[in-house]
């Protein structure tokens, strides 16, 4: 490629609503252009790199069986599960109808929506990304966690190969069906997720729904509950500094409606943790079952007759359309401060369950810094991170309500076992731009460069440049070698500030100064050496260089 004729403009100067310097590097250099709208165009350079990376990916999987779909990503009836599975299961349904046909593997490209994200960080957080998922079916339990456990090692190999220092977590699908969620990560200040991490063990969670171990309070006899004045005390820190006690020998109340395909209305939920902890919506949710989970109105609030600001369960009209979840945390605590829902007081000494009843006790408090880690007790840290890949293994009882059943060897109807892996290309290449880069430009593993070569031409003020430039050129692609060639009427400081910007694994530069020296140069981009090559060793060159490389 001529980069006289490349659709590229690159850039002097960061732009300034650009943050971190990866992706800085990357709209300076001309791989992707940000919409003011949010979204992301990748520009040639930005697809010649998620195109390396996806036939990496699917030379992988063709090896092993792997069988590409093209899918039109259209809506599909029933309970929104991730990454197309809703349309795989329609395909499963409609096309496999014995044992026989059993295992497949299947994949498919897709454009994924992400929300809640900063679109300023680029590639990183961007409201669209390019998504490959992974399907694994069968009906043998054995069969389907060897198919499954073969596809997240070729993941974990491509992740691996993009230079990147992922982790696992364990992480929330959001489906009832779901055995189990993990999840590839690689830290970065930029992310938009946030991990719960033990760096002495190595426990790793999606903080949404990350475990801790509770502490045991000081033991100390119930007393009596005692209804005092607490004008304006109406959060929790305001209640303790009234009546002089920490935050955790209060109880706070948490509202929200929660919502259930075969309910017709709302459940009202009444949650209830220690006052120096807040209520994870994430376990909340999973642990109710609900389809949705809101905060409750004040005109809500006030039905089940609970005061806003003196609020707790004590005393609440009964309902059928209400429940009473407790964090796990309450029962191991005694003579906690609660709302007396009347304004303008509250009761001491309350205890669970003396003084009122749970629907459920459950685990439903967010993890915090510094909170003991569930597996060694070590002090949990909270990092924010970037999720580059999900692996989700679905339980037997997705194959059964979507009706994909199969016939076994023995005749027998069987629901078709689900795994679905996924690979978030745009993350990885904003990832790779964070983790490989220098202060001259973006490094990214050869494998993966746009470009394997590139050539920069210096005419100079005599007629011999050109000619040399042009047959190397047209050599090097013949022998199968990517290469762009800087052909244009620019300065050659611009051509190598743009060459080092833009990071392709070798420079190649020929000018007269060169040429009167017998060949050309090569630089390493990664470590910056310099060597004057004869022209006629330059292909042998050039192949031991990128062979070094990679």
């Amino acid at each position: 490629m001529k980069m006289s004729r490349l659709f590229l403009q690159t850039l002097r100067s960061s732009p300034v609503e650009a943050v971190g310097e990866g992706n800085q590097l990357l709209q300076r250099a001309g791989y992707f252009h940000p919409h003011a709208s949010g979204g992301i165009s990748l520009m040639p350079l930005g697809a010649r790199t998620l195109q390396k990376l996806d036939r990496i990916l699917k030379r992988e999987l063709e090896a092993i069986g792997g069988q590409e779909l093209w899918l039109q990503n259209a809506p599909v009836n029933g309970d929104y599960l991730p990454d197309g599975m809703n349309e795989i299961i329609e395909l499963s349904r409609a096309k496999i109808r014995s044992h026989r046909q059993l295992p497949q593997i299947v994949y498919h490209t897709q454009k994924k929506s992400h929300d809640g994200v900063h679109t300023r960080s680029g590639l990183l957080n961007g409201r669209q990304s390019w998504c490959t998922a992974i399907h694994t079916l069968d009906i043998s339990p054995t069969g389907h966690q060897a198919s499954h456990q073969t596809v997240t090692q070729i993941l974990e190999r491509v992740l691996s190969q993009c230079g990147l220092p992922w982790r696992t977590m364990q992480a929330e699908s959001g489906s009832g069906t779901a055995e189990s969620d993990l999840r590839y990560y690689c830290a970065t200040d930029l992310g938009s997720d946030t991990v719960a991490t033990c760096h002495h063990c190595g426990y790793a969670a999606d903080s949404r729904v990350a475990s801790f171990q509770r502490q045991q309070p000081e033991n100390e006899p119930p007393e009596g509950i005692v209804k005092v004045a607490t004008p304006h005390a109406e959060t929790i820190q305001q209640l303790a500094d009234f009546l002089g006690i920490p935050a955790d020998k209060t109880a706070k109340a948490v509202f929200y409606m929660a919502g259930y395909p075969s309910v017709e209305l709302p459940i009202f939920i009444f949650a209830v943790v220690r006052g120096d902890m807040d209520v994870s919506e994430s376990k909340l949710t999973r642990m109710l079952g609900a389809s949705s989970l809101r905060p409750a109105t004040t005109q809500e609030i006030l039905s089940v007759g609970a005061a806003l600001g003196y609020a707790s369960p004590i005393g609440l009209l009964g309902s059928s359309s209400l429940k009473v979840v407790v964090d796990e945390m309450i029962p191991l605590c005694t003579n906690l401060a609660a709302g007396a829902n009347e304004d303008g007081f509250h009761l001491i000494n309350t205890n669970f369950p003396r003084d009122y009843q749970a629907d459920m006790v459950d685990d439903i408090a967010s993890i915090q810094p510094g909170y003991a880690c569930p597996t060694c007790g070590e002090p949990i840290e909270l990092i924010n991170a970037v999720a580059l890949s999900r692996v989700i293994s679905y339980d037997r009882e997705l194959g059964k309500t979507t009706d994909c059943m199969v016939q076994d060897e023995n005749g027998n109807q069987q629901p078709i076992l689900f795994s679905t892996c996924s690979l978030d290309y745009g993350r990885i290449l904003g990832c790779m731009a964070e983790e490989h880069h220098d202060v001259h430009g973006l490094c990214l593993p050869a494998s993966l460069s746009p470009f394997q070569v590139q050539m920069v031409v210096l005419p100079g003020k005599g007629s011999g440049v050109l000619p040399v430039a042009e047959q190397l050129y047209t050599d090097l692609q013949a022998a199968g070698l990517e290469v762009l060639c800087d052909d244009r009427m620019e300065s050659p400081g611009v051509k190598f500030n743009d060459a080092d910007l833009i990071g392709c694994p070798l420079r190649l530069t020929i000018g007269e100064r060169s040429l009167s020296h017998g060949g050309v140069e090569l630089k390493l981009r990664l470590s910056g050496d310099l060597q004057l090559i004869a022209l006629g060793k330059v292909m042998e060159t050039v192949r031991d260089a990128l062979a070094a490389c990679s």
